[in-house]
C-alpha cells in the first residue's frame, strides 16, 4: 500500500506517528503531521522514538496528525473532488 492505511488510522485516532521516509508516506505526513525518518538510520529512529515519550511532543504530533487526516477523509470534499474528475474526464 502506498499510503499505508495503518497510519493514516492511526493518525485519525490520534496516535502521534513516526515512519519511514518511503513511499506515499513523504505525502502522507507532511506539514509536521508525524516524523520521518530515513529507513536506514536506527539511530535517528530510536531518538525519535525517545522523543516521543515527552507527552508535549506526542501531543503536538498527536493533534496535527488528526487535524491532518480529518482534512484528508473528509467525506464532502472527497465527493467533491471525485464528481470534479469525473466531470473533467466527460466534458474531454
Amino acid at each position: 500500500e502506498n499510503g499505508s492505511n495503518a497510519i493514516q488510522e492511526a493518525m485519525l485516532l490520534g496516535l502521534p506517528v513516526i515512519a519511514h521516509c518511503t513511499g506515499g508516506l513523504t505525502t502522507t505526513l507532511k506539514d509536521k503531521s508525524g516524523v520521518l525518518v530515513q529507513p536506514s538510520d536506527s539511530s535517528v529512529m530510536a531518538h525519535a522514538i525517545l522523543q516521543m515519550c515527552d507527552q508535549r511532543i506526542a501531543e503536538y504530533y498527536s493533534l496535527r496528525g488528526r487535524n491532518t487526516a480529518i482534512a484528508r477523509h473528509d467525506r464532502n470534499k472527497v465527493v467533491k473532488d471525485l464528481l470534479t474528475a469525473y466531470k473533467s474526464i466527460i466534458n474531454e
